[in-house]
């Protein structure tokens, strides 16, 4: 099978689970992706469709989407309904967050658990806070199905929390910018739900942000309509969640071959 998708394993693994073969036997090679940004992560109807009319004629099939079945055949962002409760000191320091979200799911399933699961499990990863619960359901409705797209499952609860965090610092007086350099986590820690943080420089990048936009100059003294606002975000960097239930190991590789390094082989004979 070629195919762009952004998942070939996750590819390999459904068209083995559906034509009842061993997944040793399929193979999915990916093929140049273009645009993908987490609509090319759930198997295609297509590539179920090609392999199935390939077993019948027993002939190479090659399928594709044209502009307008792109559009359909897309998962769009996941809305949802958020509510963001927290107990902070008089200091703006938060004690513990409770967050229940409803998640829109559309028709199916696909990434959309992998999404609801990031949508409450990333929220801990820029502010220290030793208290947290999260509720979160996604309902399958009769609309057009939601999935991986830009970060998917943090954009919107990123959203509510940073809007959380103003709506905290103005009740208490405190500058918002302020409020997030109180409750940034440090290097090297480790979150209330486990996640490691190694690198993080959240608090040189808002100390930056502040100094070159005129932050003190500006805040609250500009113009009818116009203001100025903070926000941040954080995503998890090399994922390895998978969307199937399995007790299997799971691993990770980068691979980085420099063109420099191919050339000289190719100059020792070493390659032909």
């Amino acid at each position: 099978m070629y195919a762009s998708t952004q998942t070939v394993h996750y590819l390999q693994h459904y068209l083995a689970k559906i034509f009842d073969l061993k997944e040793g036997d399929v193979r999915v090679l990916k093929t140049n992706i273009g645009g993908g940004f987490g609509a090319k992560m759930d198997p295609s109807g297509l590539d179920f469709a090609a392999v199935a009319l390939a077993k019948k004629t027993g002939r190479p099939v090659k399928m594709f989407f044209d502009r307008e079945d792109m559009f359909f055949n897309n998962r769009g962002r996941h809305p949802i309904f958020m509510e963001v409760k927290s107990g902070v000191t008089k200091e703006g320091k938060l004690l513990g967050v409770h967050c229940n979200f409803v998640m829109e799911g559309g028709a199916y399933t696909g990434l959309g658990v992998v999404s609801a699961y990031y949508a409450g499990t990333l929220l801990t990863v820029l502010y220290d806070f030793d208290n947290y619960k999260f509720d979160m359901l996604r309902v399958v409705t009769n609309l057009p199905p939601n999935g991986a797209q830009r970060g998917h499952g943090q954009p919107q609860p990123r959203y509510a929390f940073e809007s959380h965090l103003d709506n905290i610092a103005k009740e208490l007086g405190i500058d918002p910018i302020e409020i997030r350099f109180r409750n940034a986590r440090r290097p090297g820690t480790v979150t209330v739900n486990g996640f490691k943080v190694d690198s993080y420089g959240l608090k040189e990048c808002l100390e930056k942000a502040r100094d070159i936009s005129g932050w003190r100059e500006k805040k609250g003294k500009l113009p009818w309509c116009r203001g100025m606002g903070i926000g941040n975000g954080g995503f998890v960097s090399g994922a390895g969640y998978a969307i199937y239930r399995t007790d299997k190991p799971h691993s990770m590789a980068m691979i980085k071959v420099m063109m420099t390094e191919l050339q000289r082989f190719y100059t020792l004979g070493l390659l032909k």
